[in-house]
């Protein structure tokens, strides 16, 4: 019955792909249902794209791509935050940190100069295993 309706509607039937077949770029990636969203980000992380790439390409912000990092890391994936933010940001941020406490990001992004972002504070937490 399908055969017959493909026949007369030139409708072409295709094998479906062996899962050895299948590549896994980033766009193959992102139509792998059994992913989740911050796997994909994950597995672009570890190709070598920064941040903003990832963030650009998925179009998603830099807060759901850190998101997305901080949940692998808490999956056990490997992140090296040390990349992400510079060592003089990072000592500031940890002072505020000291001063402020962690039971909130907002006390320690106002005690903060206005370039930094809460995309670095979470950074530094991370990196320094804060929470």
């Amino acid at each position: 019955m399908i055969q017959a309706y493909c026949d007369s509607n030139s409708v072409e039937i295709r094998e479906r792909p062996k899962e050895d077949e299948i590549s896994m770029t980033p766009d193959s990636i992102e139509n792998q249902s059994k992913m989740g969203s911050h796997e994909i980000t994950y597995e672009m992380y570890q190709q070598g794209q920064s941040l903003l790439e990832i963030a650009n390409e998925r179009g998603v912000t830099m807060n759901t791509i850190i998101g997305h990092l901080i949940r692998c890391n808490q999956e056990e994936k490997i992140v090296d935050w040390s990349g992400f933010i510079e060592k003089e940001k990072e000592e500031e941020i940890l002072r505020a940190i000291e001063s402020e406490g962690l039971d909130a990001l907002k006390p320690i992004k106002i005690a903060l100069p206005e370039t930094f972002t809460y995309e670095d504070i979470k950074i530094v937490i991370q990196k320094n295993e804060l929470i």
